[in-house]
């Protein structure tokens, strides 16, 4: 069973991870009763802490993605983790 929006959320705390904000996005048009909860963070150490707390934890779909920085293009760059979860 899936876990929804709420409950993602909770378990994220329950991990000790410190992440910097999190929001939550519309699936496609066909799912209107999913979201992605998507939490970002500093660094891929923290990042790979997080995505493998909650793979063990919750049956979700988690992914993980990073973007690098760049001081010529101005990109601040940074780490996410993705969970698709049932709207609450």
């Amino acid at each position: 069973m899936q876990a929804n929006t709420k409950q993602v959320r909770t378990v994220a705390k329950a991990s000790k991870v410190i992440y910097g904000h999190t929001y939550t996005d519309k699936t496609t048009a066909k799912h209107a009763q999913r979201r992605s909860v998507v939490f970002c963070l500093r660094t891929a150490q923290q990042a790979d802490a997080l995505a493998t707390y909650l793979r063990n934890t919750i049956a979700n779909k988690v992914t993980r993605t990073g973007v690098a920085s760049n001081f010529a293009t101005r990109t601040h760059g940074g780490q996410y983790v993705r969970v698709i979860a049932d709207l609450a």
